[in-house]
Parts: C-alpha cells; structure tokens; sequence
C-alpha cells in the first residue's frame, strides 16, 4: 500500500521496532515533534501456535500484530480533557505497520480497517504499511496441545470472563451438548485468567463434549519503559484484538463461525444520557461492529466469515434466568462485570457504582440470584445502609433517567417512531442489521421493542433503584 499524507494535529506511530513502540504529535510537515516516547509490549499469540499444533500462517501473524498495534496507539494516545465532541474527543492516528506482505494490506483493505475502527473509536485513522524485519513465529514444531480433532463443528466463540459470557456459554453447552468448544480470551493480568480459567472448569461439567480453552496474554511493559503510566481509559480498540484472537483461533480450529454472548442491552449500548457522544459507549459488541469486521475479514483474507451474537435480543436478566445458570449459580462470584475490574481491595473485585456493575446486580435480582451476589462489591448500592456520595450515584441516576426516557417512548401509540425520536442511533442500528435480508424491519422492531420492555421491567423492581428513588423523595 501506499504511504499516506499525515495529518496535522495528530499521533504518530511507528512500530517498525517489533517490541517497541515509538509514537510522538505529528506536525503538518509530516515531522514528529518532541518529546517522543518508547514503549516496549508483548502478545504471546503461540498460545494460538500451541493449541493446535501449527504455525501462524503470515497473514495471520500480520492481522494480530496490526490489531495489536492499534490497541496500543488506542491506549497511549490520550484524547484532550477539554471535553467531549468534534476535536476535543476525536483524535487522528497516523500508523507506522511493519507487515511480512505489504501487498495484501491494500487501499481496500486498509479503508474498511479504517471504517471499522472509526466506528469503534471516532477517530480518523491511516496507515502506511511497510516490510517486517522482525522474528518469525516459531511454534510449527510443537506438539498439539488441542484435546480433539479440529473440524467445520467445532464451535469457537470469545469467553471475557463476564458475566453474559459465562451465562451464554452456559446456556448454549446446555443445548448444545455433546459438540466440542474452543473459548477464546484476552489475558491482561493473573486475577482475570485464573478467573476465566477456574470458570470454564465449571462450565466443562455441563457438557459431554470438549472445552479447549485458548488465552492469550498481552499488554505493555510499563516497568521496563520508565514512563508515568497514563493511559487512555475509554480504550475501544479492544473490541478489534479480541475479534481478530477469536476469528484467528476459528480458522486455526477449522471453524468459520465465532460467536460471542453479550446481552442486547449492552450489545447495542444506548447513551444514558445527553453528555455521552461517541464512543463515551462501548461498541465492542455491537451489531454493526461485527458486521464492519465480517467486511473487513472477507476483504484482507478473501474468505467469507461470520461473527454472531445469539443473545442481541435478549437482555441479562433473562440470559442469568437460563436453568444451566441456575445450575452452576455457586460459580457466579467467579465472573467479573465491573468497568474498573480488578478494583484493588482485599476480597472486593468490582466497584459496585458503574453502570456495569448495576447492571449486573439488576440482572441477578431480576434472575432471583441474588444470594449468589451478595459480596465482591466495594460500595454496596443494594444495601439500605449505604450512603453513597454523588460521584457514585452519578450512574445509578443515568441509568434510571435512560430507563425513564425509553419507557415513555415505548408506552406511546407509535413506540418505535417515539423510541427512534429519543435514540437517533437506532435508525443506523436497523439499516445496518437488516441490511442482508435475514431479518425483516417488522421484526427488528418488534423485538427490539421487547428486548427493552423487559429492561424496563428489570430495572423498575431493582432494589438500588428504589432504595435512591425513596432518598430522593425524602430530601425533596
């Protein structure tokens, strides 16, 4: 491909160095200006090599390392503090790829990565692909370490550690018994893979079949490097890294499907209120990220592959209700929810207050799980005795204003019209998922409009939210 214009105003990485990273502004001369920084990082994808007893084909080991690269420029490159919309949000990355052939990362390519990523993160990207002169993987020597014979059925799917992926594969080991899983995870730290690690040995007691599961340890070396550490929380281009791992291991296992298990509600990701624009909200699993990444995938390695998501009309509580939950609920307090995760206090994983962590417990209360629950929470909103202070409560009350806003649009005569009114975003939502035919907008509707009926519900009967609501009433 080749060389791009660099942006003015923008970042500038280069990662022709393979264990280092050197990024900087750049001026409109194209130039880097001072002060540079270096960073050494790692991903130790022969886990992948390993498991099934195979070398990483070239363009293989290219797409990881490029998926890695931008979610490292995503985390260094921090986004202004000046708040939030237009330049002050969005940043310009100007990248630096070594690639082992240059030829295949096309104009095309590289413009649907450049789509892709732009929805993800809101920033402008552009690449400049240029020849690897690092060392080759070399795991073509290993033995397998895959416990059965890589086939078409083989299903492969990403495993988080949450809790929607630990009560979606649940549920589908439970219907699915007998057929054999690979679960793939991003591993950042030792607490979140003896955690995913302890979880699917539970999970392996519902089905006859095999679990392979396959992490992959990755992340920066902030030790070695000297620097502060600061970094960019919002980091979108997770969602990237974990797809490519995913669909990676798929085609290594034979599969050309992977499926991840994330509920509608956090899927789709609504705004909770007016001050969160872009990518303030996760789009790691939504609809139209996995669509962007098929097209992506089918134009860098000319094959079709679909990624699937068979809970997007389903919300957590009714993904927590499933009797294959209900039978391993003591493993519950294994899964992690928290935005912050790990929180750093003794016996205390998940802050309690973010709106991932209320999420949760709204979902456990509507799943009659809550028993299950009760510990692990730094600040414990559901207890009557919890007095919060306004930061904390500051998502249980956007939330509760979201939920406001969607229950009165779906209570009106016309609820979808009255709902796209209140989220703009939705419109895109059903362009883009009925795009292909296989689901008609009559339908898309209908089930959207149930998938946030039931979430209303939840929410409505969530012992935190009345428990505020009643504090509320009592100052006013």
């Amino acid at each position: 491909m080749r060389p791009t214009a660099v942006w003015d105003d923008g970042f500038r990485f280069d990662f022709r160095d393979y264990t280092r990273v050197r990024w900087g502004r750049s001026s409109d001369t194209g130039e880097q200006e001072s002060p540079s920084h270096a960073m050494q990082y790692f991903i130790d994808d022969e886990t992948i090599d390993r498991r099934f007893g195979h070398e990483l084909d070239p363009l293989s080991a290219d797409w990881i390392d490029v998926a890695l690269a931008c979610y490292l420029a995503d985390r260094l490159a921090l986004r202004s503090s000046a708040g939030v919309g237009g330049r002050t949000w969005s940043r310009i990355f100007n990248m630096i790829l070594p690639v082992r052939h240059p030829e295949r990362w096309t104009d095309e390519v590289a413009g649907s990565l450049s789509r892709l990523l732009r929805f993800l993160t809101e920033d402008v990207w552009q690449f400049e692909f240029v020849k690897y002169q690092g060392r080759e993987r070399g795991a073509g020597f290993q033995r397998s370490l895959f416990p059965f014979q890589a086939d078409p059925e083989t299903r492969v799917a990403l495993y988080s550690g949450g809790l929607d992926s630990f009560a979606g594969t649940a549920q589908v080991l439970c219907d699915s018994s007998g057929s054999n899983y690979v679960l793939v995870s991003g591993v950042t730290n030792p607490r979140q893979q003896a955690a995913q690690r302890s979880q699917v040995g539970r999970l392996s007691t519902l089905t006859s079949g095999h679990i392979c599961h396959v992490a992959v340890p990755y992340g920066l070396r902030w030790a070695e490097s000297g620097s502060e550490r600061r970094e960019q929380t919002s980091q979108r281009t997770r969602g990237f890294l974990f797809l490519t791992l995913g669909a990676i291991s798929a085609v290594a296992a034979g599969a050309s499907i992977l499926s991840l298990y994330e509920n509608g509600v956090g899927a789709i990701n609504l705004p909770y209120n007016a001050t969160q624009v872009g990518t303030y909200n996760s789009r790691a699993t939504h609809p139209s990220t996995i669509l962007k990444m098929e097209d992506f995938i089918k134009k860098l390695t000319g094959r079709c592959f679909t990624i699937e998501n068979p809970f997007l009309f389903t919300s957590k509580g009714e993904m927590c209700r499933h009797e294959a939950v209900r039978r391993l609920a003591d493993a519950l307090p294994l899964t992690f929810s928290c935005d912050g995760f790990p929180v750093r206090a003794r016996n205390r994983s998940q802050c309690g207050f973010c709106t991932s962590c209320l999420l949760r417990r709204q979902s456990m209360q509507a799943a009659g799980l809550s028993q299950y629950d009760a510990s692990g929470y730094l600040n414990d909103l559901c207890s009557p005795r919890y007095v919060g202070s306004e930061r904390h409560l500051h998502a249980l009350r956007a939330m509760d204003w979201q939920v406001h806003r969607i229950q009165c649009a779906i209570s009106r005569q016309r609820p979808w019209e009255a709902l796209l009114d209140e989220f703009v975003e939705l419109q895109r939502l059903q362009f883009d998922v009925c795009r292909s035919g296989e689901i008609q907008p009559s339908e898309f509707q209908t089930r959207v409009l149930r998938l946030y009926s039931g979430y209303v519900d939840e929410w409505q009967s969530f012992s935190a939210r009345r428990l505020y609501l009643g504090r509320a009433a009592k100052i006013a």
